[in-house]
């Protein structure tokens, strides 16, 4: 991507609203980010897989070394252990009523209850977004401005919290676009 001055841009933006060039701008960001990561074969540019893995309980609770984005591929799809969705939970908020209610929004109680050892296929994609998403806050802001950023409303996500948001993986996109975007000094 060559590198553009504003001067060069500002013909491209003109007669455009600050929102719709934020869109462009973000858009291009996450074009270039996926290229770079396709370049590197797929490794993340931002994102630490070890972190992920820390803040699902580590080897303890997982079972195995993820050292990979493939390690963690096949945890998913083998279940993630219950125990990962409460250590994911707790290193995000402090209040035990609010761990619940995230808990439960991404799986909901009498399921939760029901569960044995491992959670499905859904709800260990739910919580292994959690957890990444969290991660890449933690890059970006450090663990305790990561966990404000995560639990507070955000006026891009409609007033929702980012951890609120990432129920959904289009949700966590977008979560993710405003950390990477953040993390590249752009304005949100």
């Amino acid at each position: 991507m060559p590198q553009m001055s504003y001067g060069m841009m500002a013909p491209a933006f003109a007669g455009l609203s600050y929102s719709v060039m934020k869109r462009i701008v973000l858009r291009q960001l996450t074009e270039y980010i996926r290229s770079i990561d396709a370049s590197l074969g797929g490794a993340h540019v931002i994102g630490n897989i070890e972190r992920v893995a820390a803040l699902m309980g580590g080897q303890k609770v997982l079972g195995r070394a993820i050292d990979s984005v493939g390690d963690m591929r096949a945890a998913v799809e083998n279940g993630l252990p219950k125990a990962v969705l409460k250590n994911v939970v707790v290193s995000l908020l402090r209040d035990p009523r609010a761990q619940r209610v995230l808990m439960h929004k991404l799986v909901p109680e009498p399921t939760l209850r029901r569960r044995k050892s491992r959670l499905n296929l859904v709800e260990s994609e739910r919580t292994e977004r959690l957890a990444r998403i969290t991660a890449l806050a933690q890059e970006v802001w450090g663990e305790e401005d990561a966990r404000a950023f995560m639990t507070a409303p955000h006026p891009m996500l409609g007033g929702r919290t980012p951890a609120e948001h990432i129920v959904t993986d289009l949700g966590a996109r977008e979560v993710e676009q405003i950390l990477h975007a953040l993390a590249f000094g752009l304005p949100v």
